[in-house]
């Protein structure tokens, strides 16, 4: 214990706040009492979270409530409303919520966790069982970055039995969680039944788990730099040089899929899987594959003229048809409107005499098999033609405007082409439409 002291001494500075999270189990208030005894250069603040499953859950919270009244330490508790789903993941996932909470309010610098080095072998094993990847077999680390503050687990090297006997020695009281001991889980399985054997093969077990965890956070930190600088060299906003990508090491290409799924699910990295990642390096590399992927979340992976596209939000694709009477603002929050002149001669703008068309007039989004014949050439093309020529995306082909009469007749393509129902500016006409793109003012809206 003294080398945590000595090793977050030299990390805290005097005044620091630092939160810790107890439950009031064993691990937690060993924690607790080390920080707040041995560390009196911090201010602590102790967050309790209520999981409000078990019988116990409201006693465990009074205890851990009185125990900080009698030493001087601020209580912060949240009681969770029943959850229908409370797996592991989901109560981790508010518990990390309820503790920034805690550290927003006290502007604290320090988050404080009490796994132990037993806590980080049973994570490696898991994970190799189930399954992870570089950074997932890691475990977990003494000290890692949030975005305004730091996490640190400083009983990662210490042993479940060190922790008890800390205890017993300084008479610390502590409660136990029974579910603890429930063998339907999966990590009480390995905390019960395997752990124990490592130990008893190799006395030195944990230390060798951690000289493990060390050297492969140092391979994982290696290729994270060489990843990192790839991804600069590809990378334009949230679109992907594939002509540069294919040129990497299958490991590199694969870790790049890996980081770019951490930056969009962050926490909850979970839910996607080596099956995922797979999926996307199949479609990246065979030409033969789907070239739109939907992934948990609503998360979209589209391949598009030799660029990956990532959508954070996919967006809902909307068909519309609307009857134009003066004005039609567009999902896209462009606008078409009728005006009574305009000097624009460019795809833009289209003139149109009303007695060779059907009125009213209508926007709709594409149908199959729209054709149309542009201006000054002969022949229908289709449109999904046109919208390829141009490059535009699935998204903005589903959604982009077409101009028509009540006779369905395309009349204009805003903003790519005109048709043969088009007129000069030395015609007879006697309809002006503009399409106004977000942030551009229509000829009438210039004039002072």
């Amino acid at each position: 214990m003294k080398e945590i002291v000595n090793k977050l001494n030299n990390i805290f500075n005097d005044g620091d706040v630092v939160v810790i999270g107890c439950s009031g189990g064993p691990d937690s208030m060993c924690l607790l009492h080390l920080i707040n005894t041995k560390i009196p250069k911090v201010k602590v603040i102790c967050a309790h979270l209520n999981h409000n499953i078990r019988k116990n859950s409201a006693t465990e919270q009074e205890f851990v409530k009185n125990y900080c009244l009698s030493n001087n330490i601020i209580f912060e508790s949240k009681k969770l409303a029943k959850l229908k789903n409370n797996s592991e993941a989901i109560l981790r996932d508010k518990r990390y919520t309820f503790f920034k909470e805690i550290i927003t309010k006290y502007n604290a610098k320090y988050l404080l966790t009490a796994h132990h080095g037993d806590d980080l072998i049973e994570t490696i094993l898991m994970r190799i069982v189930r399954g992870s990847n570089l950074k997932g077999y890691l475990g977990f680390q003494f000290l890692t970055k949030q975005d305004s503050y730091q996490v640190i687990k400083p009983l990662i090297s210490i042993a479940k039995e060190e922790i008890m006997e800390y205890l017993k020695t300084n008479k610390i009281p502590f409660v136990v969680d029974d579910s603890n001991t429930n063998l339907n889980y999966t990590r009480n399985r390995f905390r019960h039944q395997i752990i124990p054997l490592l130990k008893k093969e190799e006395k030195n077990s944990l230390q060798k788990f951690n000289q493990y965890a060390t050297e492969l956070e140092q391979y994982y930190q290696f290729v994270d730099r060489e990843v990192n600088s790839k991804i600069k060299a590809i990378k334009i906003n949230d679109h992907y040089d594939l002509s540069k990508f294919i040129t990497y090491d299958l490991l590199i290409q694969r870790k790049i899929i890996e980081n770019i799924f951490a930056g969009i699910y962050h926490e909850k990295l979970e839910k996607v899987s080596q099956k995922h990642i797979a999926i996307v390096l199949q479609m990246i590399n065979n030409q033969k594959a789907n070239n739109y992927i939907k992934l948990p979340g609503n998360i979209v992976i589209v391949k598009e003229y030799g660029f990956l596209i990532i959508k954070k939000d996919a967006q809902t694709i909307m068909h519309y048809d609307y009857v134009l009477k003066d004005s039609v603002l567009l999902p896209n929050n462009h606008r078409i409107n009728i005006v009574k002149e305009s000097n624009e001669t460019n795809n833009n703008c289209t003139r149109l005499l009303s007695k060779e068309i059907a009125l009213p007039l209508r926007i709709r989004t594409r149908k199959n098999g729209d054709k149309l014949v542009i201006k000054n050439m002969e022949g229908h093309k289709k449109i999904n033609d046109i919208f390829i020529e141009k490059k535009l995306s699935k998204e903005e082909r589903d959604n982009w405007p077409i101009v028509v009469d009540a006779k369905d007749n395309i009349l204009w393509l805003p903003g790519l082409k005109k048709t043969n129902f088009d007129k000069a500016k030395t015609q007879k006409y006697d309809i002006i439409i503009e399409y106004i793109e977000k942030g551009e003012k229509n000829e009438e809206e210039k004039r002072p």
